[in-house]
């Protein structure tokens, strides 16, 4: 409550209502007394010169060297001496000018007594007087005038208010558009940074808020608020809050950069996060894209300097350029690495795993082969290095060599890293073990919020033996488009069997960095925490589910007004659970009987592992989800959102779904209108 207290009286005191604040400051110092920005706060939201003297010298009893208060009780004295009319010291009686000395009374009084005498008293006055600031401040918070135009301005109080106890001075003092305000930022981040060091980021952020509304020019705020949103993407479980965590730390180490561009931890830190929001993108080329702008930003920081990181800066940016699609580059700049490191240097092993990144980019899969091997030598990160020398070796055709290996790595960590799975589905689909590999794919999609790549590749191949043609080439279209870098001698193999099919790859133009909006909208506040970590249920449902509508897929959802903003969950429920192999085709039929122009939609389909799918450019009619493989659920349900990102309210005359799937035996199953 005390702390709600200063939110509130800060609050109230930038809007001008000096009443409100004086009630809210009040009340916070007598439950912190000690408190010196709750004292400096009171300070500022009085007219009283003599109250306004007290809080700042309570201020300086607690922290002697706080420079606003001393600035502030300065500037009272000042104003008291040249406000005219102020009655002379000379007109005064002389008793009162030169109180005579009073003689010591021989009665001696003990010490402790006295002490507690004065104790007793002191506590009584500071009561008392903040209980006459709040009676003081019911009686007059209507008689308060305010100088609207300067308020705007953010002038300090004793600039924008006349106290009614004073007499107007003859001149104005001088105005200036900033306060000092900026000070007062200190301890929020003096605060935050303890909050950081104990990991409680969440807390961290409030701090940083309080910091940046007091100070919005200070670097060093929006760069712990970005750190905090960065380490909170740690143990973060929705693929929607964690993509939403990256957008505003990217935001507050952008802000920090264009206060104090000259900071290579600055950099650092966009590189960071720039690599998150990588992890959310499933075209390589947007991943390039990305990936480019990482390589940038660990450059200025390599060039600027940095202590911030444990893996050498360098060597960063020569990951970042490799897995842009820079592999000449990164073999290069690997290289000269490896010529500058003593061999002796027991460092030198991650040099030679990154540039195997470097030779499998080129394709040159045996000379990969090599430097993870020789990486080896070193066990620090020895993970990492079976799970490349795995994804090498498959590629190389020694499939059982890699089965062992990633056996081992998920025996030994069996949850998370889904792609793990997804790499034995395919050395297993080589093997000849169609069950195994599906049954790993099941398992790796719940693992991973990447459903691409080699998931793509493994199904596309199913399907292309079970005869889906037309499923199996879009499926490797899909695979080539997603692979990245490590896979690039299996994407050469894709492109083969794409042209012996007669179709070529899918053209993919960088789509990033534009402004759109998630699915549903996530309140900007960190709601993570930080706690030992939950494998991923196999299914998962969105918040909000028990609200959403659910409609029948013979008769759809029926009439669907939104509201400018609205986006309602809607769950798809055949009458019967549906038993299938995979899913063929989604079509969203979004029917008006008026209106021909393109309505201002977006439809979110939900992934039972916990992310979302959009479509874009809703039309009037049928809009067919692109790679709709893995968002049905295993009773035959569909989750999804429509929102209506427009002005104006958009009315649907009926929304139906049909889905058509591959059942078990081979034949099709189709659900929607009849």
């Amino acid at each position: 409550m005390a702390d709600n207290n200063l939110d509130q009286g800060i609050t109230a005191f930038q809007k001008g209502d000096k009443a409100l604040a004086v009630t809210h400051f009040s009340k916070y110092v007598i439950e912190n007394p000690g408190s010196e920005i709750g004292w400096l706060w009171l300070g500022h939201s009085l007219d009283d010169l003599d109250k306004r003297k007290y809080c700042y010298n309570r201020v300086l009893r607690i922290n002697p060297s706080n420079q606003e208060a001393k600035k502030k009780l300065s500037n009272l004295v000042n104003q008291q001496f040249t406000a005219p009319n102020q009655p002379s010291t000379k007109a005064l009686p002389k008793t009162i000018l030169e109180k005579e000395s009073i003689k010591p009374n021989n009665n001696r009084i003990p010490v402790y007594l006295i002490w507690g005498i004065i104790g007793f008293i002191s506590a009584v006055f500071i009561i008392g007087f903040l209980f006459l600031i709040l009676m003081n401040n019911r009686v007059s918070a209507n008689n308060i005038e305010t100088t609207p135009s300067l308020i705007a301005l953010a002038i300090t109080p004793s600039e924008t208010f006349t106290p009614a106890n004073m007499k107007t001075p003859t001149s104005s003092p001088t105005i200036t558009a900033t306060s000092d305000f900026s000070v007062m930022a200190g301890p929020y981040i003096a605060q935050a940074e303890v909050q950081i060091s104990q990991k409680q980021y969440a807390q961290a952020i409030q701090s940083l808020d309080q910091a940046i509304k007091l100070n919005p020019n200070s670097d060093k705020a929006y760069f712990l608020r970005a750190t905090s949103y960065y380490k909170l993407l740690e143990n973060q479980r929705s693929q929607t809050e964690f993509q939403d965590y990256v957008d505003y730390g990217l935001d507050d180490i952008d802000k920090a950069i264009s206060i104090e561009p000259a900071i290579g931890e600055y950099y650092m830190l966009r590189q960071d996060l720039l690599i998150k929001f990588v992890g959310n993108l499933d075209y390589r080329a947007d991943r390039f894209h990305v990936n480019s702008y990482a390589a940038e930003n660990a450059l200025m920081a390599w060039s600027l300097g940095v202590s911030t990181t444990s893996t050498g800066v360098d060597r960063i940016y020569v990951i970042d350029l490799i897995y842009a699609g820079k592999c000449d580059e990164g073999l290069e700049k690997s290289q000269q690495l490896i010529d500058q490191t003593s061999p002796q240097d027991t460092t030198i092993t991650g040099l030679y795993h990154i540039q195997s990144n470097a030779y499998i980019c080129l394709g040159e899969i045996n000379e990969a082969i090599k430097m993870v091997n020789k990486s080896m030598v070193n066990p620090l990160g020895m993970e990492w290095k079976k799970q490349l020398l795995a994804t090498y070796l498959y590629q190389a055709g020694r499939n059982k060599e890699a089965l062992k290996i990633i056996n081992e790595l998920i025996e030994a960590s069996p949850n998370y890293g889904g792609e793990r799975y997804y790499l034995r589905a395919a050395i297993e689909y080589e093997l000849g073990n169609k069950e195994k590999a599906e049954e790993d794919l099941y398992i790796g999609a719940g693992n991973t919020w990447f459903h691409a790549g080699l998931y793509s590749y493994v199904l596309g191949k199913l399907a292309l033996e079970d005869g889906h043609t037309e499923e199996g080439i879009y499926l490797l279209q899909n695979a080539e488009a997603t692979l990245e870098v490590l896979y690039n001698p299996l994407r050469e193999k894709i492109l083969k069997e794409l042209k012996t099919l007669g179709m070529p790859p899918l053209e993919i133009t960088p789509s990033v960095f534009v402004d759109v909006t998630s699915i549903p909208t996530i309140v900007p506040r960190p709601t993570s925490s930080i706690k030992a970590s939950t494998p991923i249920p196999g299914i998962n449902y969105p918040s909000g589910i028990e609200n959403a509508i659910v409609f029948d897929p013979k008769t759809g959802a029926g009439k669907v007004v939104l509201k400018p903003g609205d986006y309602p969950l809607l769950v798809f429920q055949p009458s019967e659970s549906i038993k299938f192999k995979y899913v063929k085709k989604i079509v969203f039929n979004v029917a008006s009987f008026t209106e021909t122009t393109p309505p201002s939609l977006q439809i979110a389909i939900y992934h039972p592992d916990g992310g979302w799918r959009m479509i874009d450019n809703i039309i009037w009619g049928e809009n067919e989800m692109p790679n709709p493989v893995g968002v049905v659920y295993p009773t035959g349900s569909i989750v999804f959102a429509i929102r209506n990102y427009g002005t104006e309210n958009v009315t649907i005359d009926n929304l139906t779904v049909t889905v058509f799937l591959e059942a078990e035996d081979g034949g099709s199953i189709k659900l929607g209108p009849e």
